[in-house]
Order: structure tokens, then C-alpha cells, then sequence
């Protein structure tokens, strides 16, 4: 399922159910709001466009069954290989009870996901250094840069990410 507006959906992904962002231009915490408006379930698994090296081992960790705080995230170090941690907001599980609290941050103009994940109860949930990597997402140009120059390394045996 994509959460959003239709441009820039590339042909090959037309194909999946998309839900329209009811909040434009609001990012993430726009289609936070779409999604928990849905009617779908009660509780949603979110996972960003922009981590290309996700896998099942970290989705796992924050699926686990016996965990049922509000809302649970991911729980990183803050720069690939440092010493700092910071929450992951944008991979996570969202109940639809939290819904009131995004629409406010949305009227109140307050669109910051890793802002708003401070103002609810949250789990997060410590992702093994092994698995860290995974949780890099591309937001700019210079990430893309850094993808691309890992994957021709990678290709060369030389380096492995993710």
C-alpha cells in the first residue's frame, strides 16, 4: 500500500492501493494521518520509501507480538558508526488511537515526525548493532551519492552495507 499523492508513482507501482494524502504537502506526518483515516485496521506498520536496505530483521523486532505500547519504534545510532542514538520515527508501528494527536500537530503546523514522537507514548526498540545499516534512509542527494558509491564497492567485494 502507498500512502500519498499519485506523482511521481513510478508505471510499475500504479498497481498497488494508494491512499491520498488528506493533508497536502504535510510529509510524513500527512500520510500518517491518511493512513490511521483509513479504516483499514487499528494499527498500521510504516515502513519510508528511502531504506533500500531494509529486511526482515529489523521488521521483525518491532513486530514482535508481546510488545503493545501505543506506538513502536526503531532505536538507532544517530550517525552510521557513532556513538549517539537517536528514535527512527518514519519505520514503525502506529495504532489508529493516536490519530487526534496527529491532526493536531497537522493544524498546529508542527510537521516534524521525530518532533511529534516525543509528544506520545512510544516503545522503541533497541535494533542490534548488526543491524543498524539497515535503518539508513536517503534524503538527500549526498545519501544517494553515498548508496551508489556502496553498492559499486559492494559489487567489487569490496564493502558490504547493509
Amino acid at each position: 500500500m502507498l500512502v500519498g499523492q499519485d506523482e511521481g508513482i513510478p508505471a510499475t507501482l500504479k498497481f498497488l492501493r494508494r491512499i491520498e494524502d488528506r493533508f497536502v504537502d504535510c510529509g510524513p506526518l500527512g500520510a500518517l494521518e491518511a493512513l490511521l483515516s483509513s479504516g483499514i485496521d487499528r494499527e498500521y506498520f510504516v515502513v519510508p520509501c528511502d531504506m533500500p536496505y531494509l529486511t526482515r530483521g529489523v521488521i521483525s523486532l518491532l513486530m514482535d507480538e508481546k510488545i503493545k505500547p501505543s506506538v513502536v519504534l526503531a532505536k538507532r545510532a544517530r550517525f552510521l558508526f557513532g556513538a549517539d542514538e537517536e528514535v527512527e520515527p518514519l519505520i514503525g508501528r502506529y495504532p489508529v488511537m493516536i490519530l487526534p494527536r496527529v491532526r493536531k500537530a497537522l493544524t498546529e503546523k508542527k510537521l516534524s515526525m521525530r518532533e511529534f514522537v516525543k509528544t506520545i507514548e512510544a516503545r522503541n526498540v533497541y535494533v542490534p548493532e548488526d543491524l543498524r545499516e539497515q535503518l539508513f534512509n536517503a534524503n538527500t542527494p549526498l545519501d544517494i551519492k553515498f548508496l551508489f558509491r556502496c553498492q559499486k564497492a559492494e559489487g567489487e567485494g569490496r564493502f558490504k552495507f547493509g
